[in-house]
């Protein structure tokens, strides 16, 4: 029986947590430390701190504000945003992320996977897909979901996975913020063939969200109904959402 995983997602810009909707029109939500520890102390089995900015401004990636959401946190933590070569990804790991994800710089240089994947194995490693529907298809997002990479998003999984990635941390860029339900359809799409976890986000905001999608997923990653109080830590971990499950 897989494992179904639940995580709260941070998405930071300096020491803020801010969110938008697909990806843009940023505004600033709480202090990137506080709600971390906060959904921690609710119980959140996983966090995803992801660095929103980072890629856009060519930054390296924001070590202040993961020490920061980390120094008082014990679950496991994923980190993206600005990792562009194996330092970054060391850097990474040292200030208290388990798991690094790449999603602009891959995209620039997909050599940069293999290298990752060979020096801290592919368990360490995931994919950060940003997919945006482009007719029937989707496409790869770069740069926090603004610039349209020109691949295809299922073959660029394909081809990240071949790659050595251990994971896929998806997020449809359409859904994002809404809490307006997932693209359900895109996850499908993924795990038609997907061979490793998948992590998925992107408009989920309710229990009865979280059971649909993970009919299809491994995981799921919520941001936005967290932090405008349309859901509970106690939603995100399990009990309510597996009840949903029961009756979808």
């Amino acid at each position: 029986m897989k494992r179904s995983r639940t995580i709260a997602r941070l998405d930071v810009k300096g020491a803020s947590v801010v969110k938008g909707v697909a990806m843009d029109g940023l505004r600033v939500v709480g202090n990137a430390h506080d709600m971390a520890t906060r959904y921690y102390e609710q119980g959140a089995p996983e966090l995803l701190i992801v660095d929103v900015v980072a890629s856009l401004y060519a930054r390296e990636p924001g070590l202040a504000a993961l020490i920061a959401c980390t120094q008082d946190v014990f679950v496991p933590v994923t980190y993206c945003g600005g990792v562009r070569c194996i330092e970054d990804a060391r850097d990474v790991l040292r200030s208290g992320a388990d798991v690094v994800g790449v999603n602009t710089a891959a995209l620039a240089r997909p050599e940069l996977l293999d290298e990752l994947c060979a020096e801290f194995g592919g368990s360490t490693i995931a994919l950060q897909l940003d997919a945006k529907r482009c007719g029937d298809k989707w496409r790869a997002y770069a740069d926090g979901g603004r610039t349209d990479s020109g691949y295809d998003a299922v073959e660029w999984a394909r081809e990240a996975v071949a790659r050595g990635v251990g994971q896929v941390l998806c997020t449809s860029v359409d859904r994002d913020g809404t809490c307006g339900g997932p693209d359900l359809a895109l996850a499908d799409a993924l795990r038609a063939w997907l061979p490793v976890p998948l992590i998925f986000g992107g408009g989920i905001a309710s229990a009865q969200h979280i059971a649909r999608t993970m009919r299809y997923v491994d995981g799921v990653t919520v941001g936005a109904a967290l932090h405008y109080s349309k859901m509970t830590v106690d939603e995100l971990k399990g009990q309510k959402w597996n009840q949903a499950h029961a009756t979808t």
